[in-house]
């Protein structure tokens, strides 16, 4: 169905803007939609991180043990969460920056055939900028949300000043690499548009719901897309195959995300530890994912 980037954010940007008309005639449909990408979330985003040792792999022709994935998975997890223990500051912002190259990598992958220095830098940057328009949409929520629970988010002062040069930046690195061929023009207008429409959107939805609608169908959703093309899974049984090897990963993945809700309604842990054991999962499927594309 998506043979080309092209086809899947036609799909993209047409699922963005109904849910953006939507909103603005309907404020009310928003807990709906919350609840709809509550779903997605731990069903496309679970699985989308879930192939890791499967993938590793597959481009290594099996040459990683389990043991050995794991070491290295609970390791990148270990380190990162001493440094959430020893500066939490220091750690989310990392976080941040860490999950904006991610970000931006599954936009810009399917567009190019090789990687440099400035593509690397346009990745950053573009995820970076989908931080910021989500950040900047939701500030005044944002603010007391992460103040409270032990982030010092006032220091970050997400605000225009800050904001708007990693918008500008990405847009010079876009432009640039697509004078020098490095990106089609086809794919930086499409590219630029889909940052305009994302902002559109955030302002329509809370905090919560812009996450988890960027997440799932703007990252999640194309990873898995790309996760199979990488690994030449298009027949029917490959792509079955593809979802039978993650269940090992998905189903704890699931049950404790699902715990973590539960207690989080309740009160019972603070927004501060969602974001610690976010982390502490996340950033090593970054650097497994980075390594792959290397």
């Amino acid at each position: 169905m998506f043979k080309s980037p092209k086809a899947l954010y036609g799909v993209l940007i047409a699922i963005t803007i109904v849910i953006g008309v939507v909103l603005i005639l309907d404020m009310g449909f928003m807990s709906i939609l919350t609840s709809i990408f509550l779903f997605l979330l731990f069903t496309v985003g679970l699985i989308h991180g879930a192939n890791d040792y499967y993938l590793i792999n597959r481009e290594t022709d099996n040459a990683w043990k389990l043991p050995r994935f794991l070491m290295v998975y609970l390791g990148i997890a270990a380190l990162t969460g001493v440094l959430f223990y020893l500066d939490p500051f220091i750690a989310l912002n990392i976080f941040i920056l860490v999950s904006a190259y991610h970000f931006g990598e599954e936009h810009i992958h399917p567009w190019i055939s090789s990687k440099n220095i400035a593509i690397h830098l346009q990745c950053f940057f573009y995820g970076l900028s989908v931080f910021a328009l989500l950040f900047l949409a939701n500030a005044p929520e944002l603010v007391p949300l992460f103040g409270s629970n032990g982030f010092k988010i006032d220091i970050i002062s997400w605000n225009y000043i800050l904001t708007l040069p990693f918008i500008v930046i990405q847009f010079i690195l876009a432009f640039g690499n697509t004078l020098q061929g490095k990106l089609k023009w086809t794919a930086f207008f499409i590219l630029q548009l889909s940052l305009a429409l994302l902002y559109w959107v955030f302002l329509e939805m809370d905090l919560l719901l812009g996450f988890l609608f960027y997440f799932v169908l703007w990252h999640s959703v194309p990873s898995v897309i790309s996760q199979l093309k990488d690994l030449n899974l298009t027949a029917l049984k490959s792509v079955r195959d593809y979802f039978y090897k993650a269940l090992p990963f998905y189903l704890p993945s699931l049950i404790i995300s699902v715990v973590f809700l539960v207690m989080v309604e309740k009160q019972e842990i603070s927004m501060s530890f969602i974001v610690f054991v976010s982390a502490i999962t996340t950033i090593p499927h970054v650097v497994i994912f980075a390594w792959l594309r290397k």
